[in-house]
């Protein structure tokens, strides 16, 4: 992660240095997202009075951008985010005969960092279409956890967590130039976590961060 956060400073220094050549563009993006664990629906936990469901989160990202224009049509793009993410496990209660009897709901909430490495292509002309994706890098700073025995207390879970998280992204979005210097973005963004999340999580296809994002954002070509 060290790596990857130097490299993004040092495409920033890139892009001033190289400002003559008009390839390169810093922006600012962000904008609310809504996150998940790719768990199965219902698992059993530790007791058989109890299960665990997810439900999604929802939070928010917001970051930098640096895009490299190989043509007018191509372009890489990276960046450094700060993005919650994470899910509102439901605990179901159950008795002596199966029957549930109460639930309870506890958001698990993280912050993390996050850097991807995008390839995108345009197509169209005034109003630009543009696809992009390719693999994200994440870095986790905080994770937190209603405390049930604790009503309005939350708990820092960050020790039970995974800090890396490695996963493959996608996007589809609309850009229109502002003058010949600025443009606006709107993107819709799905991420899918190839790694579980979760130290001790039991099955590696569990526990997987599932997000979207729906982000604006201002790009000025230097």
């Amino acid at each position: 992660m060290k790596k990857s956060i130097l490299t993004f400073v040092l495409a920033i220094i890139a892009c001033t240095i190289n400002a003559q050549t008009s390839h390169f563009e810093l922006g600012i993006e962000g904008g609310p997202n809504v996150s998940n664990y790719s768990s199965y629906p219902t698992y059993s936990g530790s007791s058989p009075f109890a299960s665990v469901s997810y439900q999604p989160l929802y939070a928010f990202s917001i970051g930098a951008s640096c895009e490299y224009s190989i043509t007018d049509r191509f372009s890489l793009k990276s960046g450094l985010a700060y993005e919650q993410k994470g899910a509102v496990s439901v605990i179901t209660f159950n008795n002596n005969n199966g029957v549930s009897y109460g639930t309870e709901k506890a958001p698990i909430i993280t912050e993390n960092l996050i850097v991807p490495v995008f390839a995108k292509y345009y197509f169209g002309n005034i109003y630009r279409f543009f696809v992009n994706g390719g693999p994200y890098f994440g870095y986790l700073l905080k994770a937190t956890y209603d405390d049930l025995f604790f009503p309005g207390s939350r708990s820092v879970i960050t020790g039970n967590l995974k800090r890396f998280d490695v996963g493959a992204a996608i996007g589809i979005g609309i850009s229109r130039k502002i003058g010949e210097k600025f443009k606006i973005e709107l993107e819709a963004r799905y991420n899918y976590g190839l790694i579980s999340t979760f130290l001790n999580s039991g099955n590696p296809l569990y526990d997987r961060n599932v997000s979207g994002n729906l982000l604006l954002g201002l790009g000025y070509r230097l």
